[in-house]
């Protein structure tokens, strides 16, 4: 059996591709290449920026954690019309990195599948669909998704609100009395 292919004898890849197609359509062909990009950002097509820049007042602390994060895979620090600028933090499958909408002047969370997952498509696909149901729901404890794409190593990420201010795991560790 070829490495490309699972106990099945099917390619891995046609399910991951198939997984990206269901999520992001089909891909566009141009002078006979596929293309995966998506459309550029509104700053990059008209060549503006916004004079305006609204700052936080101060009252919480930068959630980074690491600026130097090695999920951050562009020496630019961007993915698409984000700037990324480090690592929030990170699970099982994916990290949860800071991150600013340029076009919209906001800052964001970004949650990026993890490089050793990227490869897996079972691990693709649960990512997606964590960003697909989370995108459906419409409750205050829950964070809104704001975009769903893929980064230039292919792959996924979303991003949401940033919601600064105290972690569970430092109130936790602030109690007194606990028993």
């Amino acid at each position: 059996m070829s490495p490309d292919l699972n106990h099945d004898g099917l390619d891995e890849r046609d399910g991951l591709d198939a997984g990206l197609r269901a999520a992001f359509g089909p891909r566009t062909l141009v002078d006979d290449s596929c293309v995966a990009e998506g459309p550029k950002s509104i700053v990059e097509t008209l060549g503006l920026r916004s004079r305006l820049l609204l700052r936080d007042a101060g009252d919480s602390p930068d959630p980074v954690i690491n600026p130097r994060s090695p999920e951050l895979t562009s020496r630019r620090r961007t993915v698409g019309r984000y700037q990324v600028f480090g690592e929030i933090a990170r699970g099982g499958v994916g990290v949860v990195m800071k991150g600013r909408d340029v076009d919209l002047g906001r800052e964001v969370a970004m949650k990026i599948l993890l490089s050793g997952h990227g490869s897996n498509p079972a691990m693709v696909q649960r990512f997606m669909e964590e960003a697909q149901v989370t995108g459906q729901l419409q409750h205050p404890g829950i964070l809104p998704i704001y975009e769903f794409g893929l980064q230039e190593d292919q792959r996924p990420f979303f991003t949401m609100k940033l919601v600064k201010g105290r972690t569970l795991h430092s109130i936790l560790q602030d109690r007194t009395g606990a028993g």
